[in-house]
């Protein structure tokens, strides 16, 4: 049906602060899911986050600790 695009896609990592209304977002370059989810988990560790492919939710990260 629709064909994804090769090379790098822009991911974007949804941070939650339970003290914050609106999340953080940070924009990842990677080339597969599994490339961007290992630079999302190297962020942010002390916030639950979403990792998104355009509409596509990709993974959920708990909060370390």
């Amino acid at each position: 049906m629709f064909n994804k695009p090769e090379g790098p896609r822009v991911y974007s990592l949804c941070s939650f602060d339970p003290g914050l209304v609106v999340p953080e977002i940070e924009l990842i370059d990677a080339n597969s899911d599994e490339d961007a989810l290992a630079q999302a988990r190297c962020r942010r560790f002390s916030m639950r986050r979403e990792l998104w492919d355009r509409h596509r939710l990709v993974a959920t990260i708990p909060a370390a600790g």
